[in-house]
């Protein structure tokens, strides 16, 4: 609610960023830069503001992911086959079909996110711009000041990309350790494999690893971090208006808003592949 300092959801787009609401399940506010350059926002469905933008990330990252898992996944279950043993053809089969789709999209979006040519090159600023803004709104209770939000961190311990970093340190050392250790029929295996299972409970417990979110971050324009500060008051007003009005103001807002919107609906070009 609008008195509770705190976001529940936020996520960020090519030209903006969403606030989820925390009050009517489903609904967001979008706060964007329009064709010239001025902030503009809508109140409307989640799902909504999905289609017009993510789902066209969606489909370039899973049939560029596709062209790469299916040539590397049949050479590494090859390898596993032609090393005669049938350690290496497990290890081949679980590196193909746990840890590399895991590490594939990892490397996909670290180049797609930090290549400053790359049309997602933005989506990484905005990320940090919106992490930015929601670490001082909770720190601070109320809307930050744009030096209050400079000075705040880019990193947040909610962040989606962290259960990411997790399946990625358990996945590949898993592999690692399987390698080494899986057929000795020493008690090192299980050793390690307790001491990884450990540091990952404290990755999802305390967020050690969070510090790797800088892999996918970049630094925000003062432009976006204004934007954000502005999507964070859009945020509060939209909570207000269901407070005052309920969900009929939202969907009033909404319809009104909807030809803005659809106007400003440009043909998406993905990126070169690498």
């Amino acid at each position: 609610m609008a008195n509770n300092k705190h976001v529940r959801e936020a996520e960020s787009n090519r030209d903006g960023i969403i606030f989820h609401s925390n009050t009517v399940q489903g609904m967001g506010v979008k706060t964007y830069f329009n064709d010239r350059n001025e902030i503009c926002s809508i109140t409307a469905p989640i799902q909504f503001l999905h289609g017009i933008e993510r789902s066209e990330i969606a489909k370039t990252f899973k049939t560029s992911d596709k062209k790469i898992l299916i040539p590397l996944g049949g050479l590494t279950i090859i390898l596993g086959i032609l090393s005669g043993s049938i350690n290496g053809f497990f290890i081949a089969l679980f590196f193909t079909f746990f840890a590399l789709p895991i590490l594939t999209t990892f490397f996909r979006v670290l180049y797609m996110y930090k290549r400053k040519s790359s049309p997602f090159y933005t989506v990484s600023q905005f990320h940090s711009a919106e992490h930015m803004v929601i670490n001082a709104y909770k720190k601070l209770q109320r809307i930050p000041t744009f030096e209050e939000v400079k000075k705040s961190s880019r990193i947040s311990k909610h962040c989606g990309s962290n259960l990411m970093f997790v399946r990625l340190i358990y996945g590949v050392t898993l592999c690692i350790l399987y390698a080494l250790f899986g057929g000795s029929g020493t008690l090192a295996y299980p050793i390690s494999l307790g001491i990884l299972l450990f540091f990952c409970f404290l990755c999802s417990k305390y967020q050690i690893h969070r510090g790797m979110q800088y892999l996918i971050l970049s630094t925000p324009t003062d432009e976006q971090l204004h934007l954000s500060i502005e999507a964070l008051k859009n945020f509060e007003i939209m909570e207000e208006r269901v407070e005052n009005g309920g969900i009929d103001a939202i969907l009033e807002s909404f319809m009104n808003a909807l030809p803005t919107m659809l106007g400003h609906i440009i043909a998406f070009e993905p990126d070169d592949e690498p």
